[in-house]
């Protein structure tokens, strides 16, 4: 595994080899690393799906645009916290970066350099024993167990939209996305039902009020919002059983409101009426 590397007509070092250089250039580098993931985990949890321009980011992190350049070369090796990039970094005026929502695990960039020294070393043990993974970093494989339910169809357009990109983020093993998507749909239904009254809990409340859930079902669906708003503003990333128990209540309600109603209607066409009694005879 090579600690030189090469990027377009500039040479580099490893990250993992530059954290071991005791050099004010390498601390400059590691400091600023650190100003720009702050700005990075930021600007994901405020759009989630946008790239962030290099000048733009340098601007927020108050750092020269040449210095966020070449920072960002270094950053790019570890696969966490990245979903896309410019590939010509150094000289494209709209450069930019797009963060994944993998930026949410680490509380610090060096805390991410120490997950892919880890990642390198297996590795290089790995290749001692002839048992060297053709993939340098963990594969996430596909979920079949929050495969869409077969009443999806009979969804809203708008319902379907966000469901969908709920079930394909936990195929991918997300969870701060799915929590977040789920508030959204939480939302939809509530606007739904009584209108845009306010905030989530004066939605939720009247929900209530109006008969329309039960308090058992108000329980469930604030606990949900409520990892949904930390997800969303505080950076909260729920574990795997945590994203199963927001999925039972988001299908709950999903399928409560929009797909039980029609089919309770058919199951009462389709059941034949009780036959009359025969008045008994005097």
């Amino acid at each position: 595994m090579g600690y030189i590397r090469k990027e377009q007509e500039h040479y580099f070092v490893s990250l993992t080899a530059l954290v071991q250089l005791d050099i004010e250039p390498a601390h400059q580098v590691l400091e600023n690393a650190e100003a720009l993931f702050v700005q990075l985990k930021a600007h994901y949890l405020e759009t989630q799906r946008e790239h962030i321009q290099v000048a733009v980011l340098a601007r927020r992190a108050n750092l020269r645009e040449e210095d966020v350049r070449r920072t960002l070369v270094y950053m790019l090796e570890s696969p966490s916290w990245r979903a896309g990039w410019s590939t010509n970094l150094f000289h494209d005026p709209a450069a930019s970066v797009l963060p994944s929502e993998g930026v949410l695990r680490f509380k610090s960039f060096a805390s991410m350099i120490d997950e892919l020294s880890a990642w390198q070393v297996n590795r290089l043990q790995g290749a001692t024993t002839g048992e060297v993974d053709a993939h340098p970093f963990p594969t996430r494989r596909p979920r079949s167990t929050n495969s869409r339910p077969d009443w999806f169809g009979k969804l809203p357009t708008a319902v379907q939209e966000i469901m969908s990109e709920v079930y394909a983020s936990i195929e991918l093993n997300l969870r701060a996305l799915p929590a977040m998507g789920i508030r959204a749909v939480i939302d939809i239904v509530c606007v739904d039902l009584i209108g845009d009254v306010g905030s989530f809990e004066q939605k939720v409340t009247m929900l209530r009020t109006r008969n329309l859930i039960s308090d058992a079902d108000r329980v469930h669906i604030m606990a949900a919002v409520d990892v949904g708003n930390a997800s969303a503003h505080r950076g909260h990333v729920p574990d795997q059983e945590d994203v199963g128990t927001l999925l039972s209540v988001c299908e709950r309600l999903v399928h409560g409101y929009y797909v039980l109603p029609t089919a309770t209607q058919r199951l009462r066409s389709n059941t034949p009426p009780r036959a009359a009694r025969k008045r008994a005879q005097q």
